[in-house]
């Protein structure tokens, strides 16, 4: 069983009110913007960043494509940008080992289910921001990475 979930910073909601979110860039939004913790599960093995500072939006969007990417290859490491802590993912046919730098902590879960956990955490974030902010309606941006989430595949660039 795959548990993502988060929780914003308290400082975050100081700082929400220094941030236009109808206008901000992708890299506010995904860098910046909606701090807080990470919850992070699976089976027994728990993977959680009860860090604060955590850009949620970015690390959904980031590890759903660091997850999508194990399709095609058999080891990829989601780094953490605020530090130097890493989720490792490595591959052996349908099951992926989660291991990460930050914890002693070791999980195997089936491809499948780690991505829809990614995908469906993704939606969550989104839609939560979306209801919570909804000057977010107004921002472009934030269309397109609502775009990932209804098509299930994240872009590279939005250029």
């Amino acid at each position: 069983m795959v548990k993502i979930d988060y929780s914003l910073s308290s400082i975050w909601k100081l700082e929400k009110s220094k941030v236009d979110l109808a206008t901000s860039s992708l890299n506010v939004l995904t860098f910046n913007a909606f701090t807080g913790s990470l919850i992070f599960k699976v089976n027994d093995a728990d993977f959680s960043a009860q860090w604060n500072w955590i850009p949620i939006l970015g690390f959904a969007r980031e590890f759903f494509f660091t997850v999508e990417s194990m399709s095609k290859k058999n080891l990829s490491i989601f780094e953490f940008t605020e530090n130097d802590a890493e989720i490792i993912l490595e591959r052996n046919k349908a099951m992926i080992q989660i291991s990460a730098s930050y914890v002693e902590a070791k999980a195997l879960v089936e491809y499948v289910e780690l991505r829809t956990s990614a995908l469906n955490f993704y939606k969550k974030v989104s839609n939560d921001f979306l209801e919570r902010y909804p000057e977010l309606s107004k921002n472009g941006h934030f269309s397109k990475l609502l775009s990932e989430v209804k098509n299930g595949k994240v872009q590279e660039s939005f250029e």
